[in-house]
Parts: C-alpha cells; sequence; structure tokens
C-alpha cells in the first residue's frame, strides 16, 4: 500500500514493482471498511494487509478490491539478472 501519488509514483519508479507489466490498487479506506487489518511495517509507504481477521476479510475479497483499480506500469523495466 502506498500513502499517497508520491509514494505510488516512487515505489512504480524505483521499487520492485518497476519488473511488472500492470499493477493493482487497493484504497486504504476500501481496505479498512472490507473488514481488512492494515500494520505499518514502519518503513513507509509500505503496510501489512492482514487476510482472515474479519469474517469477510478474505484473500478472494482482497483479489476482487484489487482488480478495481489496474492500470498499465509506465515505468515497467524487465527484470535482469546481473
Amino acid at each position: 500500500m502506498a500513502a499517497d501519488d508520491d509514494d505510488v509514483d516512487h515505489l512504480l519508479r524505483h521499487g520492485r514493482v518497476r519488473s511488472r507489466t500492470h499493477v493493482a490498487r487497493i484504497r486504504l479506506g476500501e481496505a479498512l471498511d472490507s473488514g481488512f487489518v492494515v500494520l505499518p511495517t514502519f518503513s513507509r509507504p509500505h503496510y501489512t494487509v492482514v487476510v482472515e481477521r474479519a469474517p469477510n476479510a478474505s484473500l478472494g475479497l482482497l483479489v476482487r478490491l484489487a482488480l478495481r483499480d489496474v492500470s498499465v506500469n509506465v515505468y515497467y523495466r524487465p527484470w535482469k539478472e546481473r
């Protein structure tokens, strides 16, 4: 999870996500409203999403939330071994 659009941009440009052609985004409010527990990792902008803690907070629901907002990663770079 990213806190805001600047964090999303940073993750797409510099993170391991660069090797993904598409990315999915789940809004924090949607995750919380759906019953997921979201824990800080103290390494901004990363969070841990806990599934199965609440009756409806399943992995399937997390996937459905992610599929609502899938976009092409404009910073995509094929991953190369060094």
